[in-house]
């Protein structure tokens, strides 16, 4: 039946039947290769462009979160439930910034990509952590 629809397909473009089957193959292959290399990109570069974008929300969600902590330092004592709190802050924090610094390493030609303003040159990465750090070194001296 399917020979039939593709002699019949083959007969109406002018084609004879084996260079209908080439074509329908060659189709077929090629957009399995175009698949896979689009897969293989997305795997390669687009994942973790997304994912150090999406650590940057993270961390500037957790600075506007726990801005009322940070801005307002208040003493507090060893054991307390602030002192817990605060503890819980700092190490928000400081998983945002070692996160931000592992997610960009992973990402292939770092410098092409921000270079092209797609993510933050590594300089800026490395203020925003050292930032970061300052941040949460402070919170509990």
């Amino acid at each position: 039946m399917i020979s039939n629809i593709i002699a019949s397909t083959a007969s109406i473009t002018g084609l004879n039947f084996e260079q209908a089957i080439i074509t329908a193959c060659l189709t077929v292959f090629g957009s399995l290769f175009i698949f896979i290399f689009s897969e293989f990109m997305n795997m390669l570069f687009l994942t973790p462009i997304i994912k150090i974008r999406e650590q940057k929300g993270l961390i500037i969600d957790r600075l506007i979160f726990y801005s009322d902590k940070i801005l307002n330092p208040i003493k507090v004592q060893t054991g307390s439930d602030e002192y817990k709190e605060l503890i819980d802050v700092k190490n928000h924090i400081r998983s945002g910034s070692s996160q931000l610094h592992a997610k960009s390493e992973v990402l292939p030609c770092y410098s092409f990509w921000s270079w092209l303003g797609i993510v933050p040159t590594k300089s800026e990465i490395n203020t925003i952590i050292t930032n970061l750090n300052g941040i949460q070194n402070c919170l509990i001296a």
